[in-house]
């Protein structure tokens, strides 16, 4: 869903056509302190309790590469609104 407000300059009317694009976790990072791997959270519809990644250590840090934006649609003659990470705590 997009909203716009009608201030500022840019971004203040209809937002008109769009699409969300999900791209998963297809790989190891570069750190991957936590437990079980990037399998454990690629799905779109996270399956919650049977697939997750955990740490209970102080500053950790997991990461996860994700899969190449041509394979899902996006072209480089495309413009970028917004980009998002999203999590489920």
């Amino acid at each position: 869903m997009a909203i716009n407000e009608n201030v500022g300059s840019t971004q203040n009317s209809y937002p008109g056509s769009g699409a969300i694009i999900h791209l998963k976790p297809n790989a190891d990072g570069d750190n991957t302190a936590w437990t079980n791997t990037y399998t454990n959270i690629d799905e779109v519809t996270p399956n919650d309790a049977t697939d997750s990644i955990t740490s209970s250590t102080v500053n950790q840090i997991e990461e996860a590469g994700v899969e190449d934006p041509d394979t899902v649609g996006l072209r480089s003659s495309d413009t970028i609104t917004v980009a998002q990470v999203g999590f489920r705590f």
